[in-house]
């Protein structure tokens, strides 16, 4: 038995998409509803901008802090 190359590739479209669909199905996300899922990355993607903006200024706090506190040192125990 051989196949067309048109009946190959539709074979395997709708394995394709039977085997995302279930990947989807078996991760909680519902397929008919794909704004929900948009949204849901949009609510990450907004959380880990403010994630990525606080630790930067964190580390930029931490990094003038220990400047300062090294001058201050200098300035009082400098000979």
């Amino acid at each position: 038995m051989t196949f067309q190359r048109e009946e190959v590739e539709q074979i395997a479209t709708v394995a394709a998409k039977a085997a995302v669909t279930e990947t989807f199905r078996v991760l909680g996300i519902d397929v008919n509803d794909p704004f929900a899922m948009q949204r849901d990355m949009a609510h990450l993607r907004f959380w880990r901008k403010i994630f990525e903006s606080a630790i930067m200024k964190v580390m930029m706090f931490g990094f003038v802090g220990l400047l300062g506190l090294g001058a201050i040192l200098a300035l009082r125990f400098g000979h």
